[in-house]
């Protein structure tokens, strides 16, 4: 499958050329965006481009990034909230993963950039009354050439094994059982999904009629609420590319296993 390969060969860019994007790359990008926004998933949501990058980047230098790094690219794209709750953080990073995936072939590096909640200083002088809703930026621009011989930044990722499991929670279920059923090509798949500092909070459940996503109930749940929506959209690809066409159903957080919660539901 070639989506099964751009997950796989799928990486994040911390270092940008300083070359701005042109008019026509920016009208790609903002038709792109235009493309997401029009789709029903995106009603809680708001997404904008940033094509002033340096003026982010230095007023967001050392408050975020990757331990107060800011990630400098010459443009970024914001992704807003119209209210914060758990459903619009999850379609948020579902819309904005899609849009990531439309831009990356359009021949674009990229890279996810938290930023601190709530409306801190830097994020009214960038997003005015905005900034309480934005979290999330994403930096896109092209990657810095790499060095002859430079060897690639890997990152390890859980084995199926490790997030998919049987009928009941957490028990596991056999590779010839996932074949069988035409998940085993998915789950392979989908275990190279970005996350929060690698993290992979998510477990899955398969049962007779449907998947079933559990998430790390911890003190970073809010950001793995963002993790689940990108992995739902890998999922979501790959299963209706499968044939398996079905819909997320975002559950009301209540239902708890272990450590995790029971976030949403995709019928088989």
């Amino acid at each position: 499958m070639i989506f099964t390969n751009f997950i796989q060969n799928r990486r994040s860019v911390r270092l940008f050329q300083t070359k701005y994007l042109d008019d026509d790359m920016k009208s790609s990008v903002n038709n792109a965006i235009e493309r997401v926004l029009d789709e029903e998933k995106s009603s809680g949501i708001d997404i904008k481009p940033i094509y002033s990058g340096f003026e982010v980047y230095n007023e967001l230098d050392g408050k975020a990034g990757y331990s107060g790094v800011m990630v400098k690219a010459p443009a970024y794209i914001s992704l807003k909230y119209k209210e914060i709750n758990p459903a619009n953080k999850i379609y948020g990073a579902f819309q904005m993963e899609k849009l990531i995936t439309r831009l990356i072939g359009l021949g674009l590096d990229i890279c996810w950039i938290t930023l601190e909640p709530g409306p801190t200083p830097e994020k009214v002088k960038l997003f005015g009354d905005d900034a309480e809703f934005i979290e999330y930026i994403v930096a896109i621009g092209y990657a810095e050439e790499k060095k002859p011989f430079t060897p690639e930044a890997t990152s390890g990722r859980k084995e199926v094994s490790e997030i998919v499991f049987g009928d009941e929670p957490f028990k596991s279920i056999s590779i010839e059982e996932l074949n069988r059923r035409g998940l085993l090509d998915i789950f392979s798949s989908i275990r190279f999904a970005p996350s929060h500092k690698n993290l992979q909070p998510w477990k899955f459940v398969v049962s007779n009629d449907k998947v079933s996503l559990y998430i790390l109930n911890n003190e970073s749940i809010d950001i793995s609420l963002g993790d689940a929506g990108i992995i739902m959209y890998y999922f979501y690809e790959l299963a209706h590319g499968s044939g398996i066409k079905s819909e997320w159903e975002i559950c009301d957080l209540n239902t708890k296993v272990e450590d995790y919660v029971l976030l949403a539901e995709y019928k088989l």
